[in-house]
């Protein structure tokens, strides 16, 4: 009992370290690697059922970010370094090729992982996200590596808890149509460190791969919500520089598109990942 007390202790900290802004569970133990990296405040729990899914023919690893959904923060909480540590402990990994499936801010994290590790990413899947999110409604739209955070995060680490929950409950209906998982969401938020959630979504807002999207050499399945059929020119332009890319908008259902339309997320993603 206790040699498989410490075995499931050790697969659940796989190639984590002390302070590793993430924590990482493994499950499966055959087949072909697949990364999951979930969003924006989101718990490792989003991949259950793509988990219950996948473990019996491949080896996952289920990312799970300091201070989103109950994880204790850690320092420096931002898109650019929480990318970087994943892509370290990315090259750390024994296996030669993985696959990445990242939704919303994971998915960008997918993106940006496999322009600068083209050789290592072999596939990627895109569950509703985009290359530069700030420039859909703003083509014009530059980053700016000086950009200011801390009027951000001084505003949502002001908020009561009662105006942040109030806030979430109202967000949440844009998410996902079901009901259950709206609560999910807002229980996620309420569990999340304010002050890295403030930090974390200024400088995703910071963000644009397109410039990066050239040096993937993997193939991307990008699944896209039903809301975004009206923006296909838009999002077909920040997606032009990724060779062979798979556009898909799902027939329903809003952001948390593995929840609103699962048979169609499922069916999509069993079809790219075969041999």
């Amino acid at each position: 009992m206790k040699t498989i007390l410490l075995l499931l202790f050790a697969l659940s900290i796989t190639h984590a370290e002390a302070n590793q802004p993430f924590d990482v569970q493994q499950y499966g133990r055959v087949g072909s690697v697949i990364v999951l990296i979930p969003g924006y405040a989101s718990s490792p729990d989003v991949w259950s059922s793509t988990i219950a899914a996948l473990q019996n023919e491949h080896r996952l690893y289920v990312l799970h970010f300091a201070g989103f959904a109950g994880k204790p923060a850690a320092p420096h909480p931002s898109f650019d370094h929480w990318s970087l540590r994943v892509s370290q402990w990315l090259q750390a990994l024994s296996e030669q090729e993985v696959t990445l499936v990242g939704h919303s801010m994971g998915g960008v994290m997918a993106l940006r992982l496999a322009a600068e590790l083209p050789e290592k990413v072999t596939r990627v899947v895109v569950v509703d996200a985009l290359p530069c999110l700030s420039a859909l409604n703003n083509p014009n739209f530059k980053a700016n590596p000086d950009f200011s955070c801390e009027p951000s995060i001084r505003q949502m680490t002001a908020l009561s808890d009662s105006a942040f929950r109030a806030m979430q409950q109202q967000g949440a209906p844009w998410l996902v149509n079901d009901v259950v998982w709206q609560q999910k969401l807002v229980d996620w938020s309420m569990q999340s460190d304010r002050y890295t959630l403030a930090a974390v979504y200024c400088s995703f807002l910071q963000t644009d791969l397109r410039p990066q999207l050239a040096q993937i050499k993997a193939q991307v399945l990008v699944q896209l919500e039903a809301p975004f059929t009206g923006y296909q020119s838009a999002i077909a332009a920040q997606y032009a520089q990724l060779k062979g890319v798979q556009l898909a908008y799902a027939p329903k259902g809003l952001h948390f598109v593995m929840i609103d339309a699962a048979d169609w997320y499922f069916d999509s993603l069993a079809a790219f990942l075969k041999p």
